[in-house]
């Protein structure tokens, strides 16, 4: 020991000091880094390299969210989890619609620095509306289309008008809507899936709806009627198996009839419906509320005639009259006498209307007019000249009524004026009497003519637009009229449509 109880050794030199020190700490460090790097690093360290590594990986979601692809950087040690790839991708937004065989396929093959589709969207499970399924064919009884034969003509026979139905029996059954399944963006964002809805229940009479089994059940044996998919009624028909004729006696009912057989010679037919005859027509008489369909056509031997508020569907019109307030179809109508407010269409490739008359209030279209010995064949669409007769008179009557209402109103307020002056005598209280009476006949005069002028507009403007139509041949010496105004075809003619302009019938060449 030195003095004062120093040691004695200590450095005198405070250089030397501060070198031994710094010996003794790098020592210490370069152990400590010795014996981090035997253990090595730790799982902190670990798990930023990691995320590093997974941090150079690549997402890419389409522009429309249907579609997400991965690029994969390799790893500097163990390949990457599905676990740490499932994480990374909620992380950059695909939520949903991931393809995990491909995912696993990149990270077991190790499929790096190359573009995989790795997500697709959800489609959603569509699910359906409510639908009908009926035990016939409603098309057939809503159209009522016949079909075309060969031959380019029209089968009448096709027409299933009347659909037969039994008590008890299930004609039709609703089958509910069923909503579907949504979907999903790549990104998870919802993909509806179309809303559903239920169709409005089937309206009518003559039936029964189960509600457990959603059926609809026929009350009794009969026929089903359409206005359209959900209004129907079934009604009792009156069906007559056979024939026909003056010995059946006359048929008048408010059913709707149905005859399997033929109409002969003097049988007389009506109802306040329709009337479908499956087999041929002679001289007969038939009168419908509805349709008359005749499914082989009527020879009438200028006897016969049919009157429908309804349409009249034929196969062939023969030397008949028809009137019907409808549209009438046929393949043929020779030498007939013809009066509809609709159309009269000859159907099919080889429809021919070959002499008599016919009119129809919107128009005719038929592919042959007339033929080539010029049997007289008359057609006439739009206004009749009882039509014109009946607008002028319509006019006129209302000219007079407002003339004579005029007067009578004169008087009424003469003696009107007189009252506020002096005492009305009895003559005045009697013409007053008198004037107000004819006063009222007049207004009442004035009503009814204004609905016959509502009724001849209404033949005014049903008959704008009136055609006459020839896709084949029109032939010479057929007269034809639009209005009042007529015009003879003076040479065979092929393709023709005939309309009126400005009071004169214009032809136009038809180009098919």
């Amino acid at each position: 020991m030195g003095i004062d109880g120093f040691d004695d050794n200590i450095p005198s030199d405070l250089g030397d000091l501060e070198s031994l020190i710094n010996e003794d700490v790098f020592s210490k460090v370069e152990r400590e880094q010795a014996q981090k790097a035997a253990a090595g690093p730790t799982k902190e360290e670990l798990a930023k390299e990691r995320e590093q590594e997974l941090s150079r990986n690549e997402v890419r979601i389409s522009d429309d969210d249907m579609e997400a692809f991965l690029f994969l950087t390799k790893p500097k040690s163990n390949k990457y989890t599905f676990d740490e790839i499932t994480k990374m991708l909620d992380e950059r937004g695909v939520k949903a619609g991931l393809n995990v065989s491909n995912i696993k396929a990149m990270i077991v093959k190790g499929i790096y620095d190359r573009e995989i589709k790795i997500a697709s969207a959800i489609k959603p499970v569509e699910g359906h509306d409510g639908y009908y399924e009926y035990s016939f064919d409603i098309d057939e009884v809503l159209n009522r289309k016949p079909k075309i034969r060969e031959d380019g003509s029209v089968d009448y026979t096709s027409m299933n008008y009347l659909q037969s139905v039994s008590k008890g029996e299930t004609f039709a059954t609703y089958h509910s809507a069923e909503a579907g399944t949504n979907g999903a963006f790549v990104t998870g964002k919802p993909m509806p899936a179309r809303a559903v809805k239920e169709l409005p229940p089937i309206k009518g009479k003559g039936f029964t709806f189960n509600e457990e089994t959603k059926e609809y059940i026929s009350d009794l044996d009969g026929k089903i009627t359409m206005k359209n998919k959900f209004e129907m009624d079934i009604k009792d028909v009156l069906q007559i198996q056979g024939d026909v004729n003056q010995l059946t006696g006359k048929i008048d009912t408010d059913c709707d009839v149905e005859i399997l057989g033929n109409v002969e010679n003097g049988a007389i037919i009506k109802s306040a419906k329709s009337v479908t005859i499956s087999g041929t027509i002679e001289a007969a008489q038939i009168t419908a509320g509805g349709d008359v369909t005749l499914k082989h056509g009527i020879q009438g031997n200028n006897r016969a005639m049919i009157v429908a508020k309804g349409n009249v569907y034929a196969d062939f019109i023969e030397h008949t009259i028809v009137k019907a307030i409808g549209d009438i179809h046929s393949n043929t109508i020779l030498n007939s006498n013809i009066y509809t407010n609709g159309e009269v269409i000859i159907d099919g490739k080889r429809g021919s209307l070959v002499g008599g008359y016919v009119h129809a209030r919107k128009g005719i279209s038929a592919v042959n007019m007339g033929n080539n010995v010029e049997v007289k064949t008359i057609l006439h669409v739009g206004m009749e000249d009882k039509d014109f007769e009946k607008n002028q008179q319509v006019k006129e009557n209302d000219e007079r009524i407002r003339e004579i209402l005029g007067e009578v109103l004169e008087g009424l307020k003469r003696i009107a004026d007189a009252k506020g002056k002096r005492q009305l005598t009895t003559i005045d209280k009697r013409e007053l009497k008198d004037l107000t009476l004819r006063k009222n006949e007049l207004m009442e005069e004035l009503k009814a003519n204004q609905a016959e002028a509502e009724k001849v507009n209404a033949v005014i403007t049903a008959s704008r637009g009136a055609y006459i139509k020839v896709d084949g041949h029109i032939y010479k010496g057929v007269i034809i009229g639009i209005d009042q105004h007529r015009q003879v075809i003076k040479n065979n003619t092929t393709g023709m449509l005939y309309t009126s302009a400005n009071g004169v019938i214009e032809g136009e060449v038809l180009t098919h």
